[in-house]
């Protein structure tokens, strides 16, 4: 079986269970004052806010969300549900299992592929923990940059965040990517049809 195919498999397995979180970006009816768009994803009733500035395009399914900076070429950050779980210690024998399915997720086609670093707890927000991969690439012709980062969302729910960018883009996008992640939040019920701010 295609690697990219069983790993897409999996995650949908893992989507399937009722404590997954649904990927699929909803935009909030309410308006809003700053120059922000508000979305948010759902698990049952619980709401999960964030917001996005306006030259971010949101898409998805119940199974990947996908930001596309459209100010910026090629570059994206998307959100899936891992194949791994939290239960997998992100360290010893761990490791080597987050390694060899970061590596796995890089396109066919990657040429010189370089991990350029790991960074434990690379996105320390919100009680999450977490660990990242980050590598270049050349591929079809240009040099890319690509952090891949396994992040426990709860103690039952693991997600597989990618950003990647032309490698002289990637701290830019890198830090919008960051900023989406860290406006994250639980909704209060309701909330979504509250003007932000009141």
């Amino acid at each position: 079986m295609n690697r990219f195919v069983l790993i897409t498999s999996l995650s949908f397995g893992l989507l399937l269970s009722c404590d997954a979180l649904d990927l699929n970006p909803h935009r909030r009816v309410a308006g809003v004052e700053d120059a922000t768009s508000r979305y948010y994803f759902q698990n049952d009733a619980k709401k999960m806010g964030f917001r996005v500035d306006p030259k971010t395009q949101v898409s998805g399914n119940p199974a990947k969300a996908v930001f596309e900076f459209s100010d910026l070429e090629t570059a994206w950050m998307t959100i899936v549900h891992s194949a791994l779980t939290p239960d997998i210690p992100f360290d010893g024998d761990g490791l080597k299992k987050y390694h060899d399915l970061a590596a796995a997720s890089l396109p066919a086609g990657s040429l010189n592929v370089v991990l350029e670093k790991e960074i434990p707890n690379a996105i320390p927000i919100n009680g999450w923990t977490s660990h990242q991969y980050v590598f270049t690439c050349n591929f079809y012709g240009v040099s890319v940059k690509k952090s891949l980062t396994f992040l426990n969302f709860s103690g039952k729910e693991q997600l597989l965040i990618t950003v990647s960018a032309p490698v002289n883009d990637y701290a830019k996008v890198y830090g919008r990517s960051y900023g989406i992640l860290n406006s994250i939040y639980e909704m209060k019920p309701g909330e979504e049809f509250v003007q932000p701010g009141n």
